[in-house]
């Protein structure tokens, strides 16, 4: 028998919550009005293993696949507080429906690495930028910097930054937060 809970929270406050019961189920969101740049509805969807994000996707309403694994949930971290709606699955792994075989190479081989959980974290300001503290800074962690707005997180920076790379941005935000620049 399949349960359904509702939450209405932030994706990277919700996450550690079912993480912490260990739940198994699906997690999704329906975007009426589209998201990133999608102007058709859609629905994302997170499954759910021991409360391991195991594979995440967004779906446009014409059912084509938007975007599967790390880069979806990226794009889902930091929208704010969204109605969820969790399918409770007791004892089975989740599973999200498919219509197309390339669903099946998206990422669903295990939980969202550390890496890429850090990457979703959304980290602010902690001192004013002025030149004199900006002299101190490389270039790299100047650009950062500046795109630290409190909003947007570590992945996003890196994208905005068109850096292939994250593991740089993300060591330029680690930097920056031992400097005291920012903090989470």
């Amino acid at each position: 028998m399949i349960k359904m809970r509702e939450y209405k929270l932030e994706l990277e406050n919700l996450l550690p919550l079912l993480s912490e019961v260990r739940q198994q189920g699906v997690l999704s969101t329906l975007f009426i009005h589209g998201i990133n740049g999608l102007q058709m509805p859609c629905i994302a969807q997170i499954g759910l293993r021991d409360g391991q994000a195991m594979r995440c996707r967004i779906v446009a309403e014409d059912g084509e696949v938007c975007a599967s694994g790390n880069k979806a949930l990226r794009l889902l971290y930091g929208l704010g507080p969204r109605n969820w709606h969790l399918d409770i699955q007791p004892s089975t792994p989740p599973l999200i429906a498919s219509s197309s075989a390339s669903l099946h190479s998206s990422s669903t081989t295990g939980p969202i690495s550390v890496a890429t959980q850090f990457s979703l974290r959304v980290p602010h300001r902690s001192l004013l930028a002025n030149p004199d503290t900006m002299k101190r800074l490389s270039r790299l962690q100047k650009r950062v910097f500046l795109l630290v707005d409190g909003m947007r997180n570590v992945g996003k920076i890196a994208v905005l930054m068109s850096i292939q790379d994250e593991k740089k941005a993300e060591k330029a935000v680690l930097e920056l937060e031992a400097l005291g620049f920012i903090a989470f």
